[in-house]
């Protein structure tokens, strides 16, 4: 997405629709860094996701990565008005070509509605290597999460009638594109273990399956975790208690 005022639409309507999965997200990734760990996060978009997390744990630095300036461009606007700069940073990078661009060290390694953007599976098994040579390199925690391309014709644009029905049609006919170009759970298994990624949960959201997510602990994952910041928004927090419900045990 590259023009400014679709980026503009689109972070508006992420905004409301997908906060209490950001807010989910957030909380995976906050579980799994250390106090005052260093997060890189992957395919980071306009940097929402990112704003939740710094909300979230203020004592965490982070870096995501994004590719379209329009994005990046988007993001910095809001991370400066939050004064938020100094810990948060967008940056251009390749999420196929990620250890020798930064060199960390990082404790948790993150992507949150990315790795469908990547155009077949060789891209996303170049991902995974790039993870790997992380993961070996920081010994850094991961969190991935994204959609599941699901069986039949029609499903995706069911999916975004039912998701995002009430936004724009921009928006209804994003997440209906998402959906599709998403990899299936086999796909994310075989990239994996192609890898040679070490085990890791790997989990289908339960009975609204076009969700997937995984999670790998690094040696400086807390055993308990550090404290954070409880969001004002209460409905926020109802949505992604009851969204958290479909991964039971991953957050």
């Amino acid at each position: 997405m590259t023009d400014p005022g679709a980026v503009d639409a689109f972070h508006t309507e992420g905004e409301i629709v997908l906060s209490p999965i950001y807010l989910f997200n957030a909380r995976a990734v906050a579980r799994l860094a250390p106090r005052h760990g260093k997060v890189l996060d992957l395919g980071s978009g306009s940097g929402q996701f990112l704003l939740t997390l710094a909300a979230l744990r203020p004592d965490l630095s982070i870096l995501g990565v994004e590719p379209s300036s329009a994005m990046r461009a988007r993001g910095r606007k809001e991370i400066d008005a939050r004064g938020l700069a100094a810990r948060l940073q967008l940056m251009d990078g390749d999420m196929t070509d990620l250890a020798d661009q930064f060199p960390g060290p990082f404790d948790v390694v993150s992507s949150l509605f990315a790795l469908h953007h990547l155009p077949a599976t060789p891209d996303l098994a170049r991902c995974f290597a790039e993870l790997r040579r992380l993961r070996d390199r920081d010994q850094s925690a991961l969190w991935l999460f994204d959609h599941a391309r699901p069986r039949g014709d029609g499903v995706p644009e069911r999916f975004a009638r039912l998701f995002a029905g009430n936004r724009s049609p921009l928006f209804q006919r994003d997440s209906a594109n998402s959906v599709a170009a998403a990899f299936n759970v086999q796909e994310w298994q075989t990239a994996w273990s192609e890898a040679g990624l070490p085990p890791a949960r790997h989990t289908l959201s339960r009975f609204f399956p076009f969700y997937q997510s995984l999670r790998l602990e690094g040696p400086r994952s807390p055993r308990r975790p550090a404290p954070e910041r409880t969001p004002s928004n209460f409905f926020m927090q109802t949505r992604a208690a009851a969204f958290a419900f479909l991964f039971p045990g991953m957050s």
